[in-house]
């Protein structure tokens, strides 16, 4: 169900789960072919138009941001929830950290707003 006030959009119900969990699957997609030994180079485009290509999760997660705020809010999660894990755990952990956090969004997907 979508609303409009006074230049705000308001989403909620199944359409706003839907949004944000495909900001999910988008950021996890997008980090996934960075892991393990046989994981690729991401070209991210920087804010000052310059290309840097990587192959670290964290770096990945942390560029990625969509037009669309619900998405972007499912986005948001996944980043907040990998940088909580990675400042307790250390680096090295991307897999285990998306691995685990795509797995409680899924569980929990139900609950979301």
């Amino acid at each position: 169900m979508r609303r409009n006030y006074a230049d705000k959009d308001i989403r909620f119900g199944v359409e706003a789960r839907a949004l944000m969990l495909r900001g999910v699957e988008e950021v996890y997609d997008a980090v996934k072919v960075t892991m393990g030994p046989k994981g690729h180079n991401v070209t991210i485009e920087q804010s000052n138009g310059a290309l840097k290509a990587t192959k670290d999760g964290l770096t990945v997660s942390e560029s990625i941001e969509f037009n669309d705020k619900v998405k972007n809010a499912g986005a948001s999660l996944v980043k907040q929830v990998v940088n909580a894990i990675n400042d307790v755990t250390g680096d090295g952990n991307i897999r285990v950290m998306m691995n685990l956090c795509v797995v409680i969004i899924f569980k929990n997907y139900n609950n979301l707003l």
